[in-house]
């Protein structure tokens, strides 16, 4: 989701959905999963500038058609960010597993990887006023996940 109107839309429902979670408590419970990718050296290092571009979009691509319709994907630079409504984490993080495993035998693979599933919940039980900023709390998010290099 390198295209700017899509990540504006991106950051638009997750503020919505963070609204509605601060609002009706315990009604939606979405979850955001992050997949932390390796930095964009390590991926040119792994399969060259090009190659690593490719994959990635290419990745992106067979999780938006494995996901449901109510899951919204995107990807941030390397890292990959899908907002699901009622999740589970286990069943979620085998399922990105079981994807980018099959992903990586059909030859779109991503050389490291870490998945973790955040209830947005428990992000907003401490917020005294509105939900917080979408693009913040991915900020928040990823400096907590990613993988060092």
């Amino acid at each position: 989701m390198n295209n700017l109107s899509s990540r504006d839309k991106f950051f638009f429902q997750l503020q919505w959905v963070l609204a509605l979670e601060k609002r009706y408590v315990n009604i939606l419970q979405a979850g955001l999963v992050h997949i932390a990718c390796d930095p964009v050296d390590v991926q040119k290092i792994t399969f060259g500038a090009q190659d690593a571009a490719v994959n990635f979009d290419d990745a992106e691509t067979i999780m938006r058609e494995a996901f449901r319709a109510t899951d919204l994907i995107a990807r941030v630079g390397f890292d990959f960010w899908i907002l699901t409504p009622f999740t589970e984490a286990d069943p979620v993080t085998q399922k990105i597993e079981n994807l980018l495993g099959a992903a990586a035998q059909s030859g779109v693979a991503i050389a490291r990887h870490q998945i973790k599933v955040h209830f947005l919940k428990d992000y907003l039980a401490g917020e005294k006023k509105g939900a917080p900023d979408a693009m913040a709390l991915l900020q928040q998010i990823k400096s907590t996940n990613s993988l060092k290099p």
